[in-house]
């Protein structure tokens, strides 16, 4: 078995590290390990067949010879080399059985054929490389593999799915991780073959580091087994009172990745009123001038309000310019709360938010669960001010946000910022400060008005390969700061990133999404009366990564980027990731899974 014979062999030891393993031949697996101090190099050859092969050291069912290069000859590197050549030769003597050839570790042709979809499919599928009760990486090991559910006649159209449950000999940490058997669902999944569609569970304890290295090893070795000839079957589980009862306690807990759900719908009030600022990505003003205050208007936005009521929203979202710059705000939002909308988002520059009594009578009239976002560019006046175009504003959000903190506390106001050119390099010191207060920083990257050429986006706009460098230096020092619109494959190519544990940079769980198109119609609801030039402004248009089909990395990707991005920066800095490079990276069947295939 693939998986026991690398937990019996040191694939690091000490300053050396395993970076490939090729199958010679038949008889003979060489495992190359360089040295991350320097040009030290080793291939170790670990062989089976006659005696008079010459060799290092022979044992019971395999033998050992070695080759390479060292830097350091004292005789602590020489010792650290004989016992490297030691272990891994003594790991694969206790991993070989004695009918089995080296080859047949590596071996593990695709399924074909009919085959009932069910647990034992499951075990049997995984069962050239992992086992039931076997360690899968860093004490996890794999203890079962049940239904999702019993599926009566009601649900017989529904996509069958089998839980994999993995937990840790220390402590009472638990992991599920779901193989589906329609492969063409709707719903989006962490990983697809032929057959099956593969998510992880989004508990919070196990880390997502973990869920993420133990589902990938999952698609990894199923993705070896599928294939067109493979032609799964659903038959009725064979005793449905023990199986309703198990998956009763488990099914809960498993939250496919892809469940952001567009069901929860939001009302979109938008008040273009004058927001005083100019900030320097935006040219928004110039395409559409301020909306004047006027009766018919008040009217409108009160029709609104009262229609998605009527149509069961219960959620509403007041966003533009400046929302706080509308003269009838206070009663606007007093009237929302009277129709019983229960949450509210209100997104404004929020400078206003500096005079306390109207920051209380804002916050009085609103909906019983508000959240305020508010935009912030910079850790000092210097930087924000540069950004937004006008003098006394940082001093001003200061208050603001001290104003809103008392009065709604902490959990209703979020800070957000956009990632320009102009405050790339002080972002470290604006997630540090944001954190000093207690509060998150959402970030997205900017988007512009019509293309890349209108406005400032063409000058304000930084790489994203430039935008990857602050996340790694924060997620170095500790902290985790997700970018809306920066691909994961750009932060992984970075050369920082592998100085940095990967789920301190990338979240799967996080939504996904570009900057700019959470106004596209099938969206959410809509402001009945916006018109068609308004909502232009909003429809981005984007194109396609050529290797959302094809990268490991695909759901925690938008799977698309900016067109106005693609023509100012183009897509060379976008590249797939493969499911080997995957659990490399994560340390789980790296070098293995160089056998595996990509």
């Amino acid at each position: 078995m693939i998986l026991t014979a690398l937990h019996h062999i040191p694939i690091r030891a000490n300053d050396w590290c395993c970076t490939e393993i090729k199958l010679r031949d038949a008889q003979t697996i060489a495992l190359k390990f360089s040295s991350a101090s320097g040009p030290s190099w080793l291939e170790i050859s670990v062989f089976t067949g006659p005696p008079s092969r010459r060799a290092f050291r022979r044992l019971e069912r395999c033998a050992v010879s070695y080759r390479g290069q060292l830097a350091d000859r004292s005789p602590r590197a020489v010792e650290a080399v004989r016992r490297l050549v030691n272990g891994v030769v003594e790991g694969f003597d206790r991993a070989l059985a004695p009918d089995r050839t080296l080859a047949a570790l590596l071996e593990a042709p695709p399924a074909r054929g009919p085959l009932r979809f069910d647990r034992d499919a499951i075990v049997e599928l995984l069962s050239p490389w992992l086992e039931l009760g076997q360690e899968v990486v860093s004490g996890w090991r794999w203890v079962d593999a049940f239904p999702a559910a019993v599926r009566g006649r009601a649900g017989a159209d529904a996509p069958a799915e089998l839980l994999l449950e993995f937990d840790r000999a220390q402590g009472d940490a638990r992991l599920l991780a779901s193989v589906g058997m329609d492969a063409s669902a709707s719903a989006r999944a962490f990983a697809r073959t032929h057959n099956f569609a593969i998510n992880f569970s989004r508990q919070t304890d196990p880390p997502v580091g973990a869920a993420y290295l133990i589902t990938a090893t999952i698609a990894a070795l199923l993705e070896r087994r599928d294939s067109d000839a493979l032609e799964l079957r659903l038959e009725p589980p064979p005793d449905a009172e023990v199986i309703a009862e198990r998956s009763s306690a488990s099914q809960d807990e498993l939250v496919p990745l892809s469940t952001v759900q567009r069901g929860t719908r939001w009302l979109k009030i938008g008040l273009n009123s004058e927001c005083g600022q100019s900030c320097s990505f935006c040219t928004l003003k110039e395409y559409m001038p301020p909306e004047a205050d006027s009766d018919a208007l008040f009217a409108r936005l009160r029709h609104n309000l009262e229609d998605g009521r009527r149509r069961g929203i219960r959620f509403v979202r007041v966003n533009g310019y400046d929302p706080l710059g509308y003269e009838r705000i206070v009663e606007l939002l007093a009237h929302a709360r009277g129709l019983g909308f229960e949450r509210a988002e209100l997104h404004s520059p929020c400078w206003r938010m500096a005079d306390r009594a109207f920051a209380a009578r804002v916050v009085d009239a609103s909906p019983p669960r508000c959240t305020f976002f508010v935009p912030i560019y910079g850790a000092s006046a210097e930087i924000h001010e540069a950004v937004v175009g006008r003098p006394g504003a940082f001093a001003e959000l200061q208050q603001a946000v001290t104003n809103l903190v008392e009065l709604a506390g902490a959990d209703a106001v979020r800070l957000h910022t956009v990632i320009t050119r102009q405050n790339l390099a002080s972002t470290p010191a604006l997630v540090q400060w944001a954190a000093g207060l207690g509060l998150t920083l959402g970030a997205h990257l900017p988007y512009p008005i019509f293309s890349a050429r209108s406005g400032n986006y063409e000058r304000v706009t930084p790489r994203e390969s430039e935008v990857a460098g602050a996340v790694l230096e924060l997620a170095a020092a500790g902290r985790r700061f997700h970018v809306l619109g920066l691909k994961p494959c750009v932060l992984w190519r970075h050369r920082a990133s592998r100085a940095v544990p990967v789920d301190m940079w990338l979240n799967p769980l996080a939504v996904h999404s570009l900057p700019g198109v959470a106004y596209r119609p099938d969206d959410d609801a809509r402001d009945a009366e916006r018109d068609a030039e308004r909502t232009h402004a909003f429809a981005l248009p984007t194109t396609p990564c050529p290797h959302r089909a094809s990268c490991a990395l695909a759901t925690t990707c938008p799977g698309e980027s900016l067109q106005a991005y693609v023509e100012l920066h183009g897509h060379d800095e976008l590249s797939p990731v493969s499911f080997t490079e995957l659990a490399e990276r994560l340390g789980g069947l790296t070098p293995w899974t160089r056998e595996l295939g990509d």
